[in-house]
């Protein structure tokens, strides 16, 4: 009898404890961001065969600090040891559905980028939801500035840069873009620009959302995209009705983009990805009249979210020599 009343108490309580826990993921967005943060952490790379080869010929400066009144302050950067002069700098920030991620999560990716001949600055910034738009976009100026100090000391040829991101990361270095380049935007998110938009030779855009119309109109096919985005967009921008908050229409980079708009480099998997808006926004900037070299493959690859960063797949070994065509091609 007392088993059986120990029993009934265990299991009431045990009711209770995951009615709450499930409750927690209606009422806030810190639960889910905490369980994607952890599913990010990490990262996603496969090195090639030959990385450590690749490895000695860059040099990498780890967890340096610049100037910021957020969180999450830091950067690395990665230069290739036998090159000689200032070279174009790749400014890339790292994806993680603005809730998560880490500079050190493209460290293969940079390595080999920076290998061929450029300055690849991979960036920390404040996480969602202890921080909140547009903290992520200031700190992209505020690196830059940052940057700009250390040009001379570092070998920084700042008047060939490339804004780079990947998820997360690809939208907001779309929209700082936009800002720098079309000034009736910076007017309409209140954000000024602090880049001079003809020293930017490019834009790289890696598995990123650009549309955030599909997810409030819930035109996404794919009903954990839906539940993913639906509350990292509510972490990100701090309300839970974002759809209906004016700031949510001006992050549709896709409704936004103009001709001033950097040549753009943009690719995407093929599954439990982004693709459709990549090739959306592809085809937007090209109707605006913007250089775009676009990598999309067909569903038979089966290339999932962030594909470009595994080396031992020959779709990925091929996006990544068309990426270096696209920057040889961009650079003085």
């Amino acid at each position: 009898m007392k088993f059986k009343k120990f029993f009934l108490v265990l299991l009431t309580l045990s009711i209770f404890l995951l009615s709450a826990f499930a409750l927690s993921f209606v009422f806030s967005p810190k639960p889910a961001s905490l369980v994607i943060r952890k599913f990010f952490e990490g990262g996603m790379e496969i090195a090639p065969e030959n990385f450590f080869e690749i490895a000695e010929r860059v040099i990498v400066e780890k967890n340096l600090t610049y100037e910021s009144e957020y969180k999450e302050n830091q950067y690395d950067i990665y230069s290739p040891k036998y090159y000689e002069g200032d070279l174009p700098v790749i400014l890339w920030a790292h994806g993680g559905a603005f809730v998560g991620g880490d500079k050190s999560d493209l460290q293969a990716y940079a390595t080999q980028i920076a290998d061929k001949g450029f300055h690849v600055i991979s960036m920390n910034y404040a996480l969602a939801p202890e921080s909140q738009y547009p903290a992520p976009i200031f700190q992209i100026g505020e690196l830059y500035q940052h940057l700009l100090v250390r040009q001379e000391e570092y070998g920084l040829d700042l008047d060939q840069l490339f804004l780079a991101g990947d998820s997360a990361g690809a939208h907001m270095m779309s929209q700082f873009a936009l800002i720098q380049t079309d000034s009736l935007y910076a007017k309409k998110v209140k954000i000024d620009q602090s880049i001079n938009p003809e020293t930017i030779s490019g834009i790289l855009l890696f598995s990123g959302p650009y549309d955030l119309r599909a997810f409030a109109e819930k035109k996404v096919d794919n009903k954990f995209l839906d539940f993913f985005f639906s509350r990292v967009a509510w972490a990100y921008l701090g309300q839970r009705d974002w759809s209906i908050d004016d700031q949510y229409s001006l992050l549709s980079i896709v409704d936004h983009v103009s001709s001033k708009f950097p040549p753009t480099f943009i690719t995407d998997g093929t599954t439990d990805s982004f693709t459709q808006q990549g090739e959306n926004l592809a085809k937007r900037l090209r109707l605006k009249g913007v250089p775009v070299a676009d990598v999309f493959y067909n569903e038979e690859e089966n290339l999932k979210h962030e594909y470009q960063f595994q080396m031992n797949q020959e779709a990925s070994r091929q996006t990544f020599e068309k990426l270096i065509e696209f920057l040889n091609q961009r650079i003085k």
